[in-house]
């Protein structure tokens, strides 16, 4: 039977203040890939890909879409050409839902961000929002069964395909999802344009994303890429050779997910928003780039993209042929890596001969945002050993610059303590 777990994975903690030869800071994330694989030994393979996105509901899809393809390798079965279409356009739309909630749903900078946009400019009304909200979970639920956290995807292929007068229904949203993109990005590029630019929050550090045959971003599968602060590539190659250097991170600079980390690691490759990256990149230059605020550009941008994509899905779905399963081959091991919106998520699971999960590792986007929070802490937090309403002030800032995962909701609950060298808490400061 299915868990009914929902967020098993622990949310954001506090920010620890420590005086220790001055001022310190570090984000306290409760580390979630162990007990994400400890859930996992011993359970069904087939049951794995239903746990997983309740385990992580804010990353459902990906979270559900990366167990499935590594299943796809456990067995070394490749799904049929339409199960493969149906499996993007889910990861498209998922993608596409995730980056309206963290844009307009979560304060990333007050009534002068991106936020604030539905607020001061005419064009872009809250209604708007919230239709495009509503169109995106439907073709969730359209494409995975069940609306936020999908079942349809299952090693081999899928449960169930969809009927032709479906996917027309999803082709008429996908437009319409379009156009709130375009718009969504017109009207950001006249209001919060400047704001980027405006911030000052400059991190350096290596970029993760996956790329496709030709080295542009994909928002769905294919090699990792890692770059570092100068854009030089330090790795490529599949998830399975790149997992153990992920999960045992030891370079001087903090590896970075999600929309600024794809920006320094490969191009767009769809027409409209490859147009609209460059037109970003003339205002601020030349990737990489390490001001925090370009991943909010990015961000919009990338709703152009994923729409794109997802019309091109729903074409190969329309076109492939009916078969949505292939046959099975004998169970061992396997690696696979989704985008989402948050960043890189991988998975690995080793598989005895019935099927039962015997080993089980992820990579989520959370520990690469963890490390890259920390470190701009370093790059704002004083030496001085004093703490004042304005530092309180600069690390909610920092958090609210990342949008990290483990922080999906607005307001920001934002916990601040600081702490003496035994590690006994004397002060401590919340923001709502």
């Amino acid at each position: 039977m299915v868990s009914r777990v929902i967020n098993l994975i622990p949310a954001f903690g506090e920010v620890v203040l420590w005086k220790k030869a001055g001022l310190r800071a570090r984000v306290s994330v409760p580390e979630g890939a162990a007990g994400f694989s400890s859930f996992m030994r011993g359970r069904l393979a087939e049951d794995v890909p239903l746990y997983v996105q309740r385990i992580d509901a804010h990353c459902a899809v990906p979270q559900h879409l990366a167990a499935v393809s590594a299943l796809d390798r456990c067995y070394h079965v490749a799904p049929p050409k339409k199960a493969m279409a149906m499996r993007r356009a889910l990861a498209y739309a998922g993608f596409y839902f995730h980056h309206l909630e963290e844009l307009f749903l979560s304060r990333v900078g007050g009534s002068d961000g991106i936020s604030g946009l539905i607020s001061t400019d005419e064009s872009l009304s809250a209604e708007d929002v919230f239709s495009a909200l509503s169109l995106s979970q439907g073709l969730i639920t359209l494409l995975g069964g069940r609306a936020i956290t999908p079942e349809r995807g299952i090693p081999g292929g899928l449960t169930s395909g969809i009927s032709g007068e479906a996917i027309a229904q999803a082709k008429r949203d996908a437009s319409k999802l379009l156009s709130f993109a375009l718009q969504a990005e017109e009207t950001f590029r006249a209001s919060g344009a400047a704001w980027v630019k405006a911030q000052e929050l400059i991190v350096p550090a290596y970029s993760l994303a996956t790329v496709d045959e030709e080295g542009a971003i994909s928002l769905y599968d294919g090699d990792l890429r890692i770059v570092d602060e100068r854009g030089k590539e330090l790795a490529k190659g599949e998830a399975n050779g790149i997992l153990t250097k992920l999960l045992a991170w030891k370079e001087e600079l903090p590896l970075r997910v999600g929309p600024l980390a794809r920006l320094n690691v490969g191009k767009i490759s769809t027409p409209q928003a490859r147009s609209l990256q460059e037109e970003m990149l003339s205002a601020l230059g030349e990737p990489p780039l390490h001001l925090l605020s370009a991943g909010h550009w990015q961000t919009v941008i990338e709703l152009v993209q994923s729409c794109e994509l997802l019309a091109q899905a729903l074409n190969d779905l329309e076109s492939g042929n009916s078969g949505i399963t292939s046959p099975l081959g004998e169970p061992d091991e396997g690696t696979a890596a989704i985008e989402g919106g948050n960043g890189t998520t991988v998975h690995r699971y080793v598989l005895d001969e019935q099927g039962i999960v015997q080993e089980a590792q992820v990579f989520l986007p959370r520990r690469a945002q963890a490390e890259s929070i920390n470190a701009s802490l370093a790059s704002v937090i004083g030496s001085d050993g004093e703490v004042s309403e304005a530092t309180i002030e600069r690390i909610a800032d920092v958090i609210r610059a990342h949008r990290p995962a483990f922080v999906p909701t607005a307001p920001l609950p934002l916990r601040v303590t600081l702490r003496d060298e035994a590690g006994n808490a004397s002060q401590e400061w919340r923001r709502p």
